[in-house]
C-alpha cells in the first residue's frame, strides 16, 4: 500500500515539500488537509482570539463545530491552543529580553 497523504498521494512524489500537521501526520504542502489547517491558524484562530471575553469564543465554537462538524472544530481547537502558547512564549521570550535590556 502506497504511503498516502490523507488519501491524494503526494507523499509518493519526492520532490513536494513535507509539513508535519498539529495531529502528528505528514503531508505534502500540497494537500487539502495543510491547506485546511493553514485556514484554521491563520483566519479563524485570529478570529476566535480577537473576540472579547470567554463567553464569545465558546458561543462561536458552538457554531462553528455546528457547520463544520466536530473534526473540523477539534483542529480548530488544536490551532488555537498551539497559536495561544506560540504567543505566550513570544511574550514572555519579549519581557526577558526588555527586562535584560534594562539591567544592561
Amino acid at each position: 500500500m502506497a504511503n498516502t497523504c490523507a488519501g491524494c498521494n503526494a507523499l509518493e512524489n519526492p520532490d513536494l515539500p513535507r509539513v508535519t500537521l498539529l495531529s502528528g501526520q505528514e503531508v505534502t504542502t500540497w494537500c487539502e488537509c495543510w491547506r485546511a489547517e493553514c485556514a484554521d491558524r491563520d483566519i479563524d484562530v485570529q478570529r476566535v482570539l480577537a473576540l472579547p471575553d470567554r463567553e464569545a469564543r465558546q458561543t462561536y465554537l458552538a457554531a462553528y463545530g455546528q457547520d463544520r462538524g466536530p473534526a473540523a472544530l477539534e483542529r480548530l481547537k488544536q490551532a488555537i491552543l498551539h497559536t495561544h502558547a506560540l504567543r505566550k512564549r513570544q511574550r514572555e521570550e519579549a519581557e526577558a529580553a526588555a527586562a535584560g535590556a534594562s539591567a544592561a
